[in-house]
């Protein structure tokens, strides 16, 4: 599909690595700057094959139309060969087996646009390469669940939306877990 989102779970930065793996290199994601300040190693990786799109966190309010703007430049850009974007919704890292409340603005950006969402949640991530203790751990288990498609097109509202996606979002987190 051409400018989905995907509604993605994250535990740790290598999972920008291990999603884009998992997509068949099929998505960009969105991070905020911060993780190309404190890893500019990753940073330049990514920028230079732009699979990860930076943005500054905060500071819009409620008025979310100047990023979505920032994000379709970033769709039309010459160089963007991946036609999808994976988010990541909850807002922060998630070392917990109980989902974090969803942020709506990406729900909002393909309701307002008609592109449809996929949810994917993965786990086990963490194992293959672990940040913390700076560790690899080949043929670990790594859990998977996809949903279909949801097109925001069959929705009367926002809110419909918003609501469907956090109950199938919260329904494979506990599926994987």
């Amino acid at each position: 599909y051409s400018s989905a989102a995907a509604d993605v779970y994250k535990r740790q930065l290598p999972d920008f690595f291990l999603h884009d793996c998992v997509n068949d290199y099929q998505a960009s994601h969105l991070a905020r700057m911060l993780v190309a300040i404190l890893f500019p190693g990753t940073w330049l990786c990514t920028y230079l094959d732009n699979s990860v799109w930076y943005f500054v966190r905060g500071g819009r309010g409620d008025n979310l139309e100047p990023f979505f703007k920032w994000v379709d430049a970033n769709f039309e850009a010459k160089r963007t060969l991946r036609k999808s974007l994976i988010v990541y919704p909850e807002g922060h890292r998630n070392t917990t087996d109980k989902p974090y409340p969803l942020k709506k603005g990406f729900i909002r950006y393909a309701f307002e646009r008609k592109s449809p969402i996929q949810i994917l949640i993965a786990f086990g991530l963490e194992k293959a390469i672990d940040e913390k203790k700076f560790s690899i751990t080949p043929g670990c288990t790594i859990r998977q669940w996809y949903d279909e498609p949801i097109f925001p097109h069959a929705f009367q509202s926002l809110e419909d939306l918003e609501k469907k996606v956090t109950e199938r979002f919260n329904k494979g987190f506990l599926e994987v877990h």
